[in-house]
Protein backbone atom coordinates (compact mmCIF):
# COMPACT_ATOMS: atom_id res chain seq x y z
CA UNK A 1 0.00 0.00 0.00
CA UNK A 2 2.60 2.08 0.83
CA UNK A 3 4.43 1.63 -2.41
CA UNK A 4 1.10 2.16 -4.76
CA UNK A 5 1.11 5.60 -2.36
CA UNK A 6 4.67 6.89 -3.55
CA UNK A 7 4.33 5.86 -6.92
CA UNK A 8 1.09 8.11 -7.05
CA UNK A 9 2.74 10.49 -5.21
CA UNK A 10 5.97 10.58 -7.40
CA UNK A 11 3.38 10.96 -10.86
CA UNK A 12 1.98 13.67 -9.38
CA UNK A 13 4.74 15.42 -9.19
CA UNK A 14 6.32 14.64 -12.73
CA UNK A 15 3.36 17.73 -14.17
CA UNK A 16 5.02 20.20 -11.39
CA UNK A 17 8.28 19.38 -12.05
CA UNK A 18 7.89 20.70 -15.90
CA UNK A 19 7.40 24.09 -14.53
CA UNK A 20 10.69 24.69 -13.27
CA UNK A 21 11.73 23.79 -17.03
CA UNK A 22 9.71 26.15 -18.86
CA UNK A 23 10.69 29.40 -19.98
CA UNK A 24 7.87 31.89 -20.32
CA UNK A 25 7.46 34.86 -23.16
CA UNK A 26 6.86 38.47 -22.09
CA UNK A 27 5.72 41.43 -22.66
CA UNK A 28 5.84 44.34 -20.62
CA UNK A 29 4.27 47.74 -21.49
CA UNK A 30 4.62 50.74 -19.56
CA UNK A 31 2.13 53.71 -19.54
CA UNK A 32 2.03 57.56 -18.48
CA UNK A 33 -1.12 58.17 -16.93
CA UNK A 34 -2.05 61.64 -16.18
CA UNK A 35 -5.14 64.41 -15.56
CA UNK A 36 -3.92 66.14 -18.66
CA UNK A 37 -6.06 68.38 -19.56
CA UNK A 38 -8.67 67.64 -23.08
CA UNK A 39 -7.05 63.61 -22.46
CA UNK A 40 -5.10 62.23 -25.03
CA UNK A 41 -4.48 58.70 -25.22
CA UNK A 42 -1.75 57.04 -27.63
CA UNK A 43 -3.65 55.04 -30.73
CA UNK A 44 -1.18 52.37 -29.89
CA UNK A 45 -2.79 51.66 -26.26
CA UNK A 46 -6.37 52.55 -27.33
CA UNK A 47 -7.55 49.40 -27.18
CA UNK A 48 -5.73 48.03 -23.34
CA UNK A 49 -6.79 51.63 -21.82
CA UNK A 50 -10.59 51.14 -22.91
CA UNK A 51 -10.40 48.08 -20.93
CA UNK A 52 -8.95 49.76 -17.47
CA UNK A 53 -9.86 53.55 -17.69
CA UNK A 54 -12.54 53.48 -15.59
CA UNK A 55 -10.76 51.74 -12.62
CA UNK A 56 -7.80 54.54 -13.08
CA UNK A 57 -8.97 58.42 -12.84
CA UNK A 58 -6.60 59.62 -15.09
CA UNK A 59 -7.78 61.01 -18.76
CA UNK A 60 -4.37 60.67 -20.92
CA UNK A 61 -1.92 57.36 -21.11
CA UNK A 62 0.72 57.29 -23.39
CA UNK A 63 3.02 54.27 -24.11
CA UNK A 64 6.39 54.92 -22.52
CA UNK A 65 7.88 51.89 -23.14
CA UNK A 66 7.35 47.96 -24.45
CA UNK A 67 9.84 45.32 -23.47
CA UNK A 68 10.02 41.82 -24.30
CA UNK A 69 12.16 39.11 -22.49
CA UNK A 70 11.75 35.74 -20.99
CA UNK A 71 11.64 34.35 -17.29
CA UNK A 72 11.88 31.14 -15.93
CA UNK A 73 12.46 29.56 -12.58
CA UNK A 74 16.31 30.52 -12.48
CA UNK A 75 15.70 33.62 -14.14
CA UNK A 76 13.58 36.32 -13.47
CA UNK A 77 12.81 39.24 -16.03
CA UNK A 78 14.44 42.06 -15.22
CA UNK A 79 13.46 45.67 -16.62
CA UNK A 80 14.63 49.51 -15.73
CA UNK A 81 11.03 51.74 -16.25
CA UNK A 82 10.92 55.32 -16.13
CA UNK A 83 11.22 57.18 -12.89
CA UNK A 84 14.64 55.54 -12.41
CA UNK A 85 13.44 52.47 -11.11
CA UNK A 86 13.44 48.88 -12.13
CA UNK A 87 10.89 46.08 -12.54
CA UNK A 88 11.01 42.61 -11.46
CA UNK A 89 9.41 39.53 -12.60
CA UNK A 90 9.52 36.06 -11.36
CA UNK A 91 7.91 33.35 -12.28
CA UNK A 92 6.10 31.22 -9.62
CA UNK A 93 4.52 28.51 -11.80
CA UNK A 94 2.95 27.77 -14.93
CA UNK A 95 1.22 25.10 -17.05
CA UNK A 96 0.10 25.08 -20.27
CA UNK A 97 -3.15 27.74 -20.23
CA UNK A 98 -1.90 30.07 -17.00
CA UNK A 99 1.78 31.64 -15.39
CA UNK A 100 1.86 32.88 -11.78
CA UNK A 101 4.14 35.76 -11.40
CA UNK A 102 5.68 37.57 -8.60
CA UNK A 103 5.96 41.47 -9.69
CA UNK A 104 7.94 43.96 -7.82
CA UNK A 105 8.89 47.38 -8.24
CA UNK A 106 9.21 50.75 -6.41
CA UNK A 107 5.77 50.40 -3.93
CA UNK A 108 4.32 47.56 -5.67
CA UNK A 109 5.08 43.82 -4.50
CA UNK A 110 2.39 41.03 -5.83
CA UNK A 111 2.09 38.26 -7.20
CA UNK A 112 -0.45 37.27 -9.35
CA UNK A 113 -1.95 34.56 -12.26
CA UNK A 114 -2.67 35.22 -15.69
CA UNK A 115 -3.46 33.46 -18.73
CA UNK A 116 -1.14 32.61 -21.73
CA UNK A 117 -2.17 34.86 -24.80
CA UNK A 118 -4.92 36.39 -22.85
CA UNK A 119 -5.68 39.68 -20.99
CA UNK A 120 -2.25 41.40 -19.07
CA UNK A 121 -1.96 41.57 -15.37
CA UNK A 122 -2.65 45.58 -14.98
CA UNK A 123 -0.89 47.52 -12.12
CA UNK A 124 -1.20 51.02 -11.14
CA UNK A 125 1.65 52.45 -9.16
CA UNK A 126 4.62 54.58 -8.99
CA UNK A 127 4.33 57.93 -8.80
CA UNK A 128 5.50 59.57 -12.60
CA UNK A 129 5.80 62.92 -13.54
CA UNK A 130 2.74 64.17 -13.09
CA UNK A 131 0.64 61.02 -12.64
CA UNK A 132 1.53 57.72 -12.51
CA UNK A 133 2.97 54.80 -14.52
CA UNK A 134 0.68 51.62 -15.35
CA UNK A 135 2.30 48.43 -16.14
CA UNK A 136 0.69 46.18 -18.54
CA UNK A 137 2.69 42.32 -18.45
CA UNK A 138 1.25 40.17 -21.01
CA UNK A 139 2.51 36.25 -20.65
CA UNK A 140 2.89 34.98 -24.26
Amino acid sequence: MKRALLTAFVFLLLPLSSVYAQTVPLEVWVIGASREPGGRIDPEILSLVQDFKRDFAYTSFELLQKRTGQVDQQRPFRTPIPGGRDLNVALVGADQKRVELKVTTSGVKTRVRIHRGGSPFVVGGPAYRDGVLIIAIFAR
